[in-house]
């Protein structure tokens, strides 16, 4: 199968032709899958982590077993295994247990641009609830950075980037180090105590260098490395175990753009390398090591200003060697793709569809799919419309665990449907989007009559709701103020169940149905000061819905200086409080989460 691949995708690489014309301007961009909705979110993560970020988003729940540990993202009622994770147009979601650590992102390298549903279809397998697009954190003129922060809890995080362009070459590169110790205070049976046992190391770097080679042809390449080490600190019932992970993965992607005059040709390679250790008093070590090989040819085809076709044709080869399976375990995925998109097709309405179909060596044939259609009545008014089909392959564990794994498990299927407008008069914008996904074939542990947890596809979900945001924004001739509060309501329910009938209605473990979130920014005279408030509203943490966590309000503060000593510079010095109400909170159960803490930081920046 894998010699059959290989084959079809250079014989397909190879096929499409390249004509030079000369009459026309040339397209420069680096072409990348399009996966934006109208409803996307981009998290600028400035002087905020990637997770604070997160925190302020509408789109989906924040979930952490606290500071150092398991971080993930649910959007819109749905799985951490179904929102993916994308890195230079490659899913680095893991295949042993299709879920992928967010508190490993470094804090200054990338942006995140949060995108719903199968508008992320092209990506294939793991696009399932949406995505999370990593994207260079990239600013006109910026030759060095520098970020800093310590906190009382005796965390800090220090990390550097400098950009150098000599003629045709852009080299940007950086480093990160981050150490925290998490003494963090929290409270059980109404007593303080201190965490003791959640130290978390993170050290990264990263490499983007791009050459033109002449005015149509352009190669580049990118390195992530990373090396984290963490004690995994037990619930607050538990008793310490001496738990330990260590992180080490490298990722290198290589790209070749042809530029013409109406038509862009990119191919890419790719190659991943990743580690997982785990030990405990129990087990002396469980070592997991994936090696990812891949290559894609994009092409895009500009038949006019506003109608653009692209093909994509991707294959994916996994290899994982883990002590905890039989043998090695291997899927080849080869996939082909068409987008198309063209403003103003009928009356001022803009048209963005997509479909892709995958062929994997364990799941067979799928088809994903995506029709965006959005309409401008004037400047101030936009109605869209989105619809389409994604799905999520079972994992390496959720088949082939020693002791309860099912491979005969089926995929996961979403249709998702969505409909949204945006509306926008003077210093006000307001956004709203109403939902409804469907879910078939979900996956989900449980036991079994010989005592063995075990994975089935039990169950058929529904998640449905709307989320509404209002923002505002107005500048002084010496200050400004922004401002945003949004909402979301999310109803994920159970449509049927193969096991226990009793659960169907029940809401899914860990979604709130209400969620609230606020922001101000204020700066005079280039003092800056910032708010954040969060509501979250009661979790059940049972599927029969008979046990819950308490809604909890979080706000945060931050304060800063900011100022241009020399030409072309920028200061940043200041200071922030988490958790200012000094709340007591569990976002999983019996996990403790910190109180009251404090900080301060220095970022530098010279262009």
């Amino acid at each position: 199968m894998l010699t059959k691949l290989v084959c079809i995708f250079f014989f397909l690489l190879f096929s499409w032709s390249i004509h030079s014309q000369d009459s026309l301007s040339f397209i420069s961009e680096i072409i990348e899958i399009e996966a934006s909705s109208y409803s996307s979110d981009t998290l600028n993560l400035n002087t905020n982590s990637v997770l604070n970020q997160l925190d302020q988003s509408s789109k989906g729940v924040h979930q952490t077993n606290g500071p150092g540990l398991l971080s993930t993202f649910l959007i819109r009622g749905l799985a951490a295994r179904h929102t993916g994770i994308i890195w230079n147009d490659w899913s680095i979601q893991s295949a042993v247990n299709s879920t992928y650590d967010l508190s490993l992102i470094p804090n200054i390298f990338y942006n995140m641009e949060l995108n719903m549903g199968s508008s992320s279809s092209g990506f294939g397998n793991g696009a399932f609830a949406g995505v999370i697009q990593l994207k260079p954190n990239i600013h006109a003129g910026e030759t060095f950075s520098f970020s800093s922060q310590l906190s009382s809890i005796g965390n800090s995080n220090l990390a550097s980037s400098a950009n150098f362009k000599l003629k045709n070459t852009n080299l940007k590169f950086g480093i990160e180090s981050t150490n925290q110790n998490n003494h963090y205070r929290y409270l059980f049976n109404r007593k303080e105590r201190t965490q003791e046992n959640a130290d978390f190391e993170n050290h990264q770097s990263f490499v983007d260098l791009q050459h033109q080679l002449n005015v149509k042809n352009k190669i580049g390449i990118n390195v992530w490395h990373q090396l984290a080490h963490r004690s995994i600190a037990p619930s607050k019932t538990s008793s310490y175990n001496n738990d330990q992970q260590k992180d080490k993965n490298t990722r290198v992607n290589f790209f070749y753009q042809n530029i013409l005059n109406t038509a862009s040709h990119k191919f890419s390679l790719a190659y991943f390398n990743e580690n997982l250790r785990y030990r405990s008093n129990q087990i002396s070590e469980s070592l997991a090591t994936s090696k990812v090989y891949l290559a894609r040819q994009m092409s895009r085809y500009f038949f006019s200003s506003n109608t653009v076709l692209t093909q994509i044709f991707d294959l994916r080869l996994d290899n994982t060697e883990a002590n905890f399976f039989e043998t090695i375990r291997k899927q080849e995925n080869l996939g082909f793709a068409i987008h198309f998109s063209k403003e103003n097709l009928w009356k001022q309405i803009n048209i963005k569809s997509k479909l892709r179909a995958d062929y994997n060596s364990i799941s067979s044939f799928q088809l994903s799919y995506n029709l965006q259609l959005e309409r401008a009545f004037h400047d101030k008014l936009k109605l869209h419309f989105n619809t389409g089909r994604s799905f999520q392959n079972p994992s390496y564990n959720d088949l082939y665990w020693p002791e309860g794994g099912n491979p005969s498990l089926k995929t996961e299927v979403i249709y998702d449907n969505e409909i949204g407008m945006e509306y926008q008069v003077s210093d006000f914008s307001f956004i709203t989007n109403v939902f409804y996904n469907y879910v078939d074939n979900w996956i989900q542990w449980s036991p079994q009559d010989n005592n063995l947890w075990s994975p089935s596809n039990i169950a058929k979900v529904n998640s449905y709701g709307f989320e509404s945001l209002l923002s505002f924004q107005r500048s002084f001739k010496k200050s400004s103020i922004s401002s945003k509060l949004s909402y979301s309501f999310v109803r994920s329910i159970i449509l049927e169940h193969k096991a226990f009938d009793d659960l169907i209605g029940n809401q899914m473990i860990y979604i709130p149905n209400h969620t609230i979130n606020g922001l101000i920014n204020t700066n005079f005279f280039n003092f800056h000061m910032e708010g954040e408030f969060s509501w979250i509203g009661s979790r059940y943490i049972t599927r029969d819905n008979l046990n819950s966590l308490d809604d909890y309000t979080l706000i945060n503060a931050k304060f800063y200086f900011e100022n241009s000593i020399e030409k072309g510079s920028l200061w940043q010095i200041g200071t922030f409080c988490k958790n200012l109400m000094n709340v007591d909170y569990e976002v999983v159960n019996f996990y403790a989460m910190p109180l009251r803490y404090f900080g301060i930081f220095v970022n530098y920046k010279f262009s």
